[in-house]
């Protein structure tokens, strides 16, 4: 066991260094292999969990050596009936092709796991793994599956009293929720998933419920809350040395400060930085992301070209991907590019194929905008058909949202009415509290005196009685 310690404790450290350059990445391939072979020694459990080791330590480095590295944990698992340790290895793998952005493989080993898990009666790795086909579901449009995964894996977890588990899940389903233009919703999950973390107490998981509700006050043109959040979040992942979450978090400051503050020097900076985090870590889907964010600086400045460059470039990886929110994205910036450039005709097409994609993922996040800049493009271009069509939908999405606004006023006022009767209600029993407290005390003195009555009515009876016998005893 002291060999296993070993050579977790070194890839641990290998990990913290992983993002330096591309000549120590060489050789810290060259070290995880020397670490491969000598785990051949090993027998048994110990080295399962050093080949599932192994296998996370070459994820960064090379993805065939960490699949391939997997797959022998897989088969010593099989061949011994490591049930359990089946199932992480294969968790595991799911992990490492979600990284490179292979969603349908991520998928294969995540399902796979779930039997393994299921198969071994672990309800904390069953859990576990459909939480994490949820997530790709997400990524891929399937809205309606990952609320459903998670809600599984939810429920679970709250079997097992597993409170960052479902820390984490609601969280997700947050993010689920934000994806789909439903940022109040969002913030409530937010809000529960931070009461947990604040609970446990998880400083980290707490950062990341406050990097994710930061974009809900974006939302909501509250800037300075969001960047406010942003700060925070980023100060505890850069003291936790997480910069795979202080990327995100860079992402969010690179955008909030170029679109909204219109800062595009300070927001580039940014950026770049999260670009070299993202890239060092072999976050495809993040990294790609981020292409899509310097894009829209090089659109505002009027560098259309190498906006368009960097559109393009996402736009494959997406597509290859099955990335469904990047793709939405994508599609939308490449419109809002067409726009600003007087190219209407090509706007128009790219905003409608951003409509069609939300339209099936079911991602609304950017239809209002889409609709807005449709409508401009045909009131320039003349196109009244198309115009009165996209009025009328922006029309119908905009009284839904009012409509929404009107309920969450209504139930206000009635939450303020039930309130006002409360009190009303309150007083009158004050009212009646202190009148009866007043009756109390009248009976309390009334009873007093008719006892005090009683006593000397008895008193002058007996002295009254003593008096007659010794008149009768004079008497005789």
């Amino acid at each position: 066991m002291m060999y296993v310690r070993f050579i977790v404790v070194f890839i641990g450290c290998f990990a913290a260094f992983a993002d330096i350059s591309m000549s120590q990445e060489e050789q810290e391939l060259r070290l995880i292999d020397s670490l491969y072979l000598a785990a051949q020694a090993q027998q048994g459990q110990d080295k399962v969990e050093t080949l599932i080791h192994l296998s996370e330590a070459y994820r960064a480095v090379s993805f065939d050596k960490s699949l391939k590295t997997g797959e022998s944990a897989i088969e010593l698992s099989d061949r011994e009936g490591y049930q359990v340790l089946k199932g992480k290895t294969l968790k595991s793998l799911g992990v490492s092709a979600y990284y490179i952005g292979d969603y349908d493989l991520a998928l294969h080993y995540f399902n796979k796991g779930l039997e393994a898990f299921s198969l071994a009666a672990d309800r904390k790795g069953t859990a576990e793994c459909l939480h994490n086909i949820a997530l790709v579901n997400e990524l891929t449009g399937q809205q309606a599956k990952a609320l459903d995964y998670y809600q599984q894996s939810l429920v679970i977890e709250e079997e097992l009293g597993d409170a960052d588990g479902q820390a984490t899940t609601i969280l997700n389903i947050g993010n689920l929720l934000y994806e789909l233009g439903k940022f109040n919703q969002a913030y409530d999950f937010y809000y529960r998933a931070l009461l947990i973390r604040e609970d446990i107490p998880d400083t980290m998981g707490k950062a990341e419920v406050l990097k994710n509700m930061a974009l809900v006050y974006w939302q909501w043109d509250e800037v300075d809350k969001a960047l406010e959040n942003l700060n925070k979040a980023g100060t505890i992942f850069e003291q936790y040395g997480n910069n795979w979450e202080l990327a995100s978090v860079f992402v969010n400051l690179g955008v909030i400060h170029s679109e909204e503050l219109d800062d595009s020097e300070t927001g580039k900076d940014y950026l770049l930085r999260a670009l070299g985090m993202k890239q060092a870590l072999g976050d495809i889907a993040g990294t790609t992301r981020i292409m899509n964010s310097l894009g829209n600086i090089y659109v505002r400045n009027k560098d259309f070209k190498t906006a368009f460059d960097y559109f393009e470039k996402s736009m494959r990886i997406f597509e290859q991907s099955d990335h469904a929110l990047g793709q939405v994205e994508t599609w939308f910036f490449k419109g809002k590019a067409w726009y600003d450039a007087g190219e209407y005709a090509k706007a128009a097409l790219a905003l409608e194929h951003c409509l069609n994609l939300s339209e099936k993922f079911g991602i609304t996040l950017l239809n209002d905008d889409c609709y807005q800049l449709l409508l401009k493009c045909h009131t320039i271009t003349g196109n009244k058909e198309a115009f009165s069509k996209y009025y009328d939908l922006f029309i119908d999405s905009y009284s839904a949202s009012m409509d929404t606004l009107k309920k969450m006023y209504l139930k206000e006022s009635q939450t303020m009415y039930l309130i006002d009767n409360l009190f009303a209600d309150l007083n009158r029993l004050d009212l009646e509290n202190e009148s009866l407290k007043q009756r109390q005390h009248w009976y309390k003195m009334a009873l007093s005196a008719s006892l005090a009555v009683v006593v000397i009515g008895i008193m002058i009876i007996i002295i009254l009685s003593m008096r007659r016998l010794k008149v009768q005893k004079e008497s005789e």
